[in-house]
């Protein structure tokens, strides 16, 4: 979403929700992401995934989780973010596997005035990664600060 000016904290509402375009999500990027970061038999090979107790191949939930952070730039591109503070809570609900077409829903749950007077304000919400079948896949619940307008 672009705007000719990007959004400050004192734009935000409370309950506003954003949902972002989709991403499938390919068995190669599955392989590089899990040879690199983890490799695990269930994300690295057909045999041993079949095996495993999830039936078949399998992304990391690492992956998953960077999935999301990229749709939640692309879907909130406008907002003037300071910089993100980190997850208070991530639960990897259901496997996420090759061909699924993921999405992210994000939705503002609290809006914190900086207490310390500074120019920016936290922004609390709960981001849910869906599938194709709009089962959700992954939920977190994270922070991040935005900048206000000049006080």
């Amino acid at each position: 979403m672009s705007t000719d000016r990007p959004r400050k904290f004192e734009d935000l509402t409370v309950g506003e929700t954003r949902r972002s375009r989709g991403w499938q999500i390919t068995e190669q990027e599955i392989f590089e992401f899990a040879k690199t970061y983890d490799p695990q038999p269930f994300h690295l090979d057909h045999d041993a995934a079949r095996r495993s107790p999830f039936g078949g191949l399998i992304a990391s939930g690492m992956q998953t989780l960077a999935i999301s952070r990229r749709l939640d730039h692309d879907s909130n591109l406008d907002l003037d973010v300071y910089c993100g503070l980190g997850y208070d809570s991530l639960r990897l609900l259901a496997p996420v596997r090759p061909g699924d077409v993921l999405t992210l829903e994000s939705t503002i749950l609290e809006l914190i005035p900086s207490a310390s007077g500074k120019p920016r304000g936290r922004v609390v919400a709960v981001f849910k990664m869906f599938n194709q079948h709009d089962e959700v896949v992954m939920e977190a619940r994270g922070s991040y600060l935005v900048h206000c307008r000049n006080k």
